[in-house]
């Protein structure tokens, strides 16, 4: 029996409602095998490719790299190639058609007129309208100010599309969003290019603003003295256990948050959420943005199991291949920009988390010892704190223990 299997935008993770279809590894035409890559596919949080669950012909693509749809849409057809194109146009209309009614059912439309309600009423019109817009659609309209009521579809099913929205919005002298003009005449002469947006790249954004703006920070800073820390690990490397100094401070801030448990909490509105395991996260720097892979039970694990694993969740944190769950929760992150020379900073909370260390370079300096002056080696630890959840003493108690560990690795290393 002849097979039509179609290929739709997968979800990952709750959240997702929509993902960019970033490139195409195949062409309509192409014979594939059950399991192999087809596509990539971007979300707010990663870049993954997509490998089929069905073997067949690629028989139609229908979305355009760079496109952003919803959760389901319909991405592509495979077939048997012995399929008839009739068939498989049938399937495109019928598939499109049953999705639309579906989400109508789901977003509680009712297909026919209300007896109550005149067909011509422009409540029931704009109702209407705002069902059958896509969410991003939808989230468009509102920003640009465009009445759906008055509006054609042309998308899947009949659906107001983003496009419907922009050229209502040009219609009516409104600012439509921009597509990137990097070539254009005026771009050239203003001496600069339009760059769209990662679906990252916004999230961050987002989650940024909303942090800032809804999380009373606070900032706590000391100096640690790193010099043991360093001659400890500088011990581990003559016996051939290659740890870095970020791996040493996960562990660290993975103690003293057993130390003080206090600090081990998450903000859930009315309630706290206090871990007994110490899931510390860090900041890895990728093309896209910033992703936050997190150590699971990092007091638990020893030095080099702990350095294996967090090359790993690098390497695949910048390459996008990062499982959800891999990267969100955690009560802590560590963000070392000490790499770069930073010397201090402070840092942004990522929500629901309670704090997050920033650490700059370590630098030799004199202090006074006994007295007299010797020479130190000191890295400024700055800690935003949530001061809904961690007030200034907790902070300091934190602080104060993640600078006994780093000062006496010999207990731990």
């Amino acid at each position: 029996m002849s097979r039509i299997t179609p290929i739709t935008m997968p979800r990952w993770g709750l959240e997702m409602t929509e993902g960019t279809l970033s490139a195409w590894h195949v062409q309509a035409g192409d014979t594939i095998t059950e399991g192999q890559v087809i596509m990539d596919v971007e979300s707010e949080k990663i870049a993954n490719e997509v490998q089929s669950d069905a073997a067949g012909v690629v028989r139609r693509l229908l979305v355009a790299e760079g496109d952003t749809v919803d959760i389901g849409t319909l991405l592509a057809v495979l077939a048997d190639a012995e399929v008839a194109d009739q068939a498989i146009d049938a399937f495109v209309r019928d598939y499109q058609a049953s999705t639309f009614n579906r989400e109508e059912h789901e977003a509680g439309a009712d297909a026919s007129t209300p007896a109550s309600t005149p067909a011509s009423s422009p409540t029931a019109s704009a109702n209407d309208q705002e069902t059958r817009a896509t969410p991003t659609a939808q989230r468009l309209a509102r920003k640009l100010g465009v009445d759906l009521s008055g509006l054609t579809g042309t998308g899947r099913g009949g659906r107001i599309s983003v496009e419907d929205v922009e050229q209502a919005a040009q219609v009516s002298d409104l600012p439509a969003r921009k597509e990137p003009a990097a070539h254009s005449a005026a771009t050239r002469e203003a001496g600069f290019e339009v760059l769209k947006l990662t679906a990252m790249r916004k999230a961050i954004a987002r989650r940024l603003v909303e942090s800032k703006q809804t999380v009373p920070h606070f900032y706590l800073s000391v100096e640690l003295v790193m010099d043991d820390l360093l001659a400890a690990r500088a011990e581990l490397k003559k016996q051939a256990i290659d740890v870095s100094v970020n791996d040493c401070l996960i562990k660290a801030c993975a103690l003293a948050l057993q130390d003080v448990p206090a600090a081990n909490v998450q903000y859930h509105g009315d309630v706290l959420h206090q871990f007994h395991a110490s899931d510390v996260a860090f900041a890895v720097a990728t093309d896209g943005g910033l992703i936050t892979p997190i150590i699971r039970a990092a007091d638990t694990m020893s030095l080099p199991e702990l350095a294996r694993l967090t090359r790993d969740l690098a390497e695949r944190g910048r390459a996008g291949k990062l499982a959800t769950e891999e990267f969100q929760g955690g009560t802590l992150t560590l963000s070392n920009l000490g790499m770069f020379g930073v010397d201090a900073f402070s840092a942004v909370i990522n929500p629901p988390q309670a704090a997050i260390l920033a650490v700059g370079r370590t630098v030799e300096r004199i202090v006074a010892r006994d007295g007299k002056p010797a020479m130190a080696k000191l890295m400024n630890a700055t800690l935003s704190c949530d001061h809904r959840v961690i007030d200034g003493a907790l902070g300091a108690r934190w602080l104060g223990a993640l600078r006994k560990r780093i000062e006496a690795p010999q207990t731990w290393m």
